[in-house]
């Protein structure tokens, strides 16, 4: 059994049949995956609003607020762990949780997925120190520089990764190209967030959509262009995942390097920048280097 081969990331182990008498759940597993996570973050956000339960976040330790927040932000993990094994049993489970122990993995895919913070945090940095008159933030402390570390790898990276990249992107790939089916995605990814606009103190209830939208979109062709190209290494992603998601409290946030409308320029700048080099060294088809394709 091999997870990827030369032209593939297609999921290859064979369905698990012995608890069904039909392949209702096989043909339509991917449609039962989205249902699935759409359901849960839209009723754990409901709930969250009906009772006024703030979203759990580094300043929000509540246990009910942290079992909400387990409930629906980990919804893709759970749900593709879940089909996995009803669809394809153990051996379909070790393949999914595979990625996560991708670590050999070439260093451009690592760099790649590093960039996200460090380009944006190296320009911010000069922004502040040409400016002038710099200094660290009284409230910052380690601790809180921690605290938030863990919390944001958890917080979508180790949350998500599984199920968006790990469960869903190899079943769209087996009937789409690599650009057709992560705007597909994307888009699906947006929506799958618009839930958390009614969970008091989120980040999306007060967030500016049109440029939070594009967002989402944007990481989402990132990460799926590293997924394919480290060969299913949901080690890479969930790293590219916590850096494009820690990029903005660490520079605005914590350190206050620059105000949060400098930061969206740069970011917007430096995406742009991303996505050029994207579509311009690799094929928008497969993801793959066209210098490889060229060859083959």
């Amino acid at each position: 059994m091999k997870f990827y081969d030369k032209k593939d990331i297609f999921f290859n182990v064979q369905p698990n049949t012995k608890f069904m008498s039909e392949n209702f759940l096989i043909k339509y597993e991917l449609t039962i995956y989205y249902i699935l996570t759409f359901v849960c973050m839209g009723v754990g956000a409901l709930i969250s609003f009906i009772f006024q339960i703030e979203g759990f976040s580094v300043n929000n330790f509540d246990v009910v607020a942290l079992i909400l927040w387990i409930f629906m932000v980990f919804s893709p993990t759970y749900s593709a762990i879940l089909l996995t094994g009803i669809n394809h049993g153990k051996d379909g489970l070790k393949e999914l949780l595979s990625g996560y122990f991708k670590l050999k993995v070439s260093w451009k895919w690592w760099f790649g997925a590093l960039a996200l913070l460090l380009a944006p945090f190296l320009v911010c940095l000069i922004i502040a120190l040409v400016s002038g008159g710099y200094t660290l933030p009284v409230e910052f402390t380690v601790s809180l520089l921690l605290v938030s570390i863990v919390f944001y790898f958890f917080s979508g990276p180790i949350a998500e990764e599984a199920g968006w990249r790990g469960f869903a992107l190899p079943r769209m790939l087996k009937k789409r190209n690599a650009t057709t089916a992560t705007l597909i995605q994307g888009v699906i990814w947006i929506f799958w967030h618009v839930p958390l606009v009614i969970v008091p103190a989120s980040s999306q209830a007060t967030a500016l959509w049109p440029v939070y939208a594009t967002l989402v979109l944007l990481s989402n062709i990132i990460l799926n262009w590293l997924y394919i190209n480290s060969k299913g290494s949901l080690a890479v992603t969930i790293l590219a995942h916590f850096c494009f998601n820690f990029g903005s409290t660490l520079i605005v946030t914590l350190l206050s390097l620059v105000p949060y409308m400098t930061f969206s320029i740069v970011g917007s700048v430096l995406g742009v920048f991303y996505l050029l080099v994207i579509y311009i060294f690799f094929s928008a088809k497969t993801y793959e280097p066209r210098s490889k394709q060229n060859k083959e």
